[in-house]
């Protein structure tokens, strides 16, 4: 139709492709021609034909490389190949020296077993091998004969085969991703082209996404590509996420800042579980650090490999090189900071469950205070052996109920004659530890196993000892009140937890902890094969560090070096508590709950459930070398409750007037109390500890005589 036939006012409007319809209108001034928007010149016949060879040839191709594929794949043990390379990844990927032999292992077994696999098949083919020789053999000589009808024949047939195959397979594989494919999504899984912001570098939104589903972060091989993956895994949680930034692949794995528009970062803690399947990484590997400096955003981390393998060793101390107000380092963050740590003035506990490393926690602040100048350490443990290889380290060792009781109530009396003591020594509000008037650390270990009595004296060494620089340690495999008795897991400053439950968690940090990164409770405790998550613990109230829920690891020490160390720092000599502080104990009262209580006649009802004991005995008591020298002063008032108890001894009595006492003290001992009279040895023995006169009964022909009895002067010493 020419450009004359067309009617004056007219439109030509191409309903289908070939025949164009002419529509008149009466409005428009000129004849105009307009194509619908879909319609389109036909393509020539030649490049029709030419696209559907192609897809003939690609489908004929795909036929025949997939019977070949599976042939060969049945015949060479191909499964049991892709079995063998996937444990030679592993084997180039295993962080430990047994994880290679291990997997070496599974690889000859595996080598092994395809090597029995394609033998069998060799065989089984074997007896097919002639016939298929003497049919292709066969079909050459037919084909001879029958030249250019046989061969064009054989072909097509051939080829028609490998077409259907071909069609079969690519049904297959449409029918394979419907499966797979979400609702309504049937993009590519794996990395596509993300682009960071313009004028942002290194930061990705969600709107830079193009469309696609997550996929494993094995399939990410640059920050962009990890970036992607990290984003859709979070967008699929249903994460209010704003953008990630700082995407960075480490020796262990990938790490990388996400910021959340609303809510915190506990959105993404909650998902953990589900983002590790999107991940396709392992149980626990996704670990969250939310930022304490900027609420909106959290560290991500996911971890592929150990990530303290490059941790560097504990370093070496020698005997007194430090001082207790000096931090050292015992472990290791994530990122490979350090985890310094001092006791001075500092409360602490360590929890941890059963094949959590709480041992390795009290072996790794106790080497620091055994090689400072001016500590004491002191080991107790009511089940286990304490410190084990460092103990010898330690100035005594307690292990039964009687030597813990012994030993807590003498601290106990220490720290509050310390406390009476320090303004009169010039230390001003709290203790000033040195060589001369050194600090002293008590580990407790197995807390939940003291006696009931020893808990209360730990309890309260641990409300008034901190000021006097006497520590308490205390270890515990649960942190609720149902392992410590006592709401004190929280009362502590230093805070250093293991692998636990969640219970022990909340317990320890508070109610919300975990919501705000704290999870010790996601790592997990050794057992007789695998040291898991051993040593790795959650750190707060570290002085001079700022209480961000980071993981730390625990330096390990080679098997043997703590106990060279302990008997280096033994030789090298263990100090004593000083004489001043010694001395004030004397005048300090003992608490109610562990003096004797008496009737009205002045006979003991209960015995004290525990002796004050001077430092001498209490080190024999817990069998513990003997001091160079007595380091218990030696008072006109000691010298006097001694000589009383001689007395009673030797006449064989418990009990005495003041009056009597005097007299045979000083014919006893002219010496030292030549003209000693009742007064002022009333004075004396209240000034060594005895406490006032009580009644003692019919003595001197007295039926209601007031005086002292023989245990009074024995709790004074």
């Amino acid at each position: 139709m020419s450009a004359e036939q067309i009617p004056a006012g007219g439109t030509v409007h191409y309903l289908d492709r070939h025949r164009p319809t002419i529509v008149l209108g009466r409005e428009q001034p000129a004849a105009a021609v307009e194509r619908l928007p879909d319609a389109a010149p036909r393509e020539p016949a030649w490049l029709r034909a030419g696209r559907a060879a192609a897809t003939i040839s690609r489908t004929t191709g795909l036929g025949a490389g997939t019977a070949l594929r599976r042939a060969w794949h049945y015949q060479a043990a191909g499964d049991l190949t892709g079995q063998i390379r996937k444990a030679e990844i592993l084997r180039d990927l295993a962080a430990t020296v047994e994880e290679r032999k291990a997997l070496d292992a599974e690889l000859v077994r595996l080598r092994a077993e395809r090597q029995i696999v394609r033998a069998a098949r060799r065989r089984e083919h074997r007896a097919t091998a002639a016939g298929t020789a003497a049919g292709v053999v066969a079909v050459a000589v037919l084909a001879a004969l029958a030249g250019l009808i046989v061969l064009p024949a054989a072909a097509a047939s051939l080829g028609g085969a490998a077409w259907i195959a071909g069609r079969r397979e690519l049904a297959h594989r449409r029918e394979a991703a419907a499966l797979t494919a979400g609702p309504g999504d049937d993009e590519p899984d794996g990395p596509l082209a993300l682009e960071p912001a313009p004028g942002r570098p290194g930061v990705y939104t969600p709107d830079m996404l193009p469309n696609g589903k997550p996929f494993p972060i094995g399939h990410a091989h640059t920050d962009v590509e990890a970036a992607e993956c990290i984003l859709r895994a979070l967008i699929k949680e249903g994460i209010p996420v704003g953008d990630i930034s700082g995407v960075e692949r480490t020796v262990w794995g990938w790490q990388c800042e996400v910021r959340v528009t609303e809510g915190t970062p506990a959105a993404i803690i909650t998902r953990s579980d589900d983002l590790e399947t999107l991940f396709d990484t392992a149980q626990g590997s996704v670990r969250v650090q939310p930022s304490v400096e900027r609420r909106a955003r959290a560290k991500l981390r996911i971890i592929l490999s150990d990530p303290f393998a490059s941790a560097p060793p504990p370093e070496y101390r020698a005997p007194g090189s430090m001082s207790i107000t000096d931090r050292g380092r015992i472990g290791s963050s994530i990122d490979g900071d350090p985890l310094l740590v001092t006791l001075a003035g500092v409360m602490g506990e360590a929890i941890a469950a059963s094949g959590g490393g709480k041992t390795g926690i009290l072996q790794a602040l106790a080497e620091i205070t055994t090689a400072c100048r001016d500590a004491i350490t002191i080991d107790l443990d009511p089940a286990g052996d304490g410190l084990e290889d460092l103990g010898p380290a330690a100035r005594l060792q307690g292990r039964t109920h009687e030597q813990i009781e012994h030993t807590l109530l003498f601290l106990l009396m220490l720290a509050k004659a310390r406390a009476r003591l320090r303004k009169h020594l010039g230390m001003g509000r709290k203790w000033a530890a040195s060589r001369e008037h050194p600090a002293i650390v008590a580990f407790i270990d197995e807390y939940p196993k003291l006696s009931k009595l020893a808990k209360r004296l730990a309890f309260e060494l641990l409300l008034v000892g901190r000021k006097e620089a006497i520590t308490v340690i205390l270890a515990s495999q649960g942190g609720t009140t149902v392992y410590l008795g006592e709401n004190i897991a929280q009362m502590l400053a230093l805070k250093i937890v293991g692998p636990c439950k969640v219970v022990d968690t909340r317990a320890v940090f508070g109610d919300g902890a975990a919501a705000e990164g704290w999870l010790p409770h996601r790592l997990s405790p050794a057992t007789a094969t695998d040291s898991r998550d051993a040593g790795h613990v959650y750190a707060q109230g570290v002085p001079g560090m700022q209480d961000a829920p980071v993981e730390y690891k625990i330096h390990e020490h080679p098997k043997g070096m703590l106990a060279r160390l302990a008997d280096e720092r033994r030789d090298a000599g263990l100090l004593d508590p000083d004489a001043d502080s010694l001395t004030a104990m004397a005048d300090v009262d003992l608490p109610d709950y562990v003096e004797p209580e008496y009737d009205n006649e002045g006979n003991i009802r209960r015995p004290a459930p525990v002796e004050l004991l001077t430092w001498e005995q209490l080190l024999r008591l817990c069998e513990a070398d003997p001091p160079a020298a007595e380091v218990t002063p030696v008072t006109r008032e000691r010298q006097a409750v001694r000589a009383a108890l001689d007395t009673l001894k030797t006449q064989g009595l418990d009990r005495f007037r003041v009056e009597t006492m005097a007299e045979a003290l000083a014919t006893r001992y002219p010496d030292l109390f030549d003209g000693l009279t009742a007064d002022e040895l009333g004075r004396l023995l209240r000034d060594a500890g005895c406490g006032t006169t009580v009644s003692i009964g019919a003595v001197d022909g007295l039926a209601n005589a007031r005086g002292y009895r023989r245990d009074a002067l024995e709790a004074a010493l």
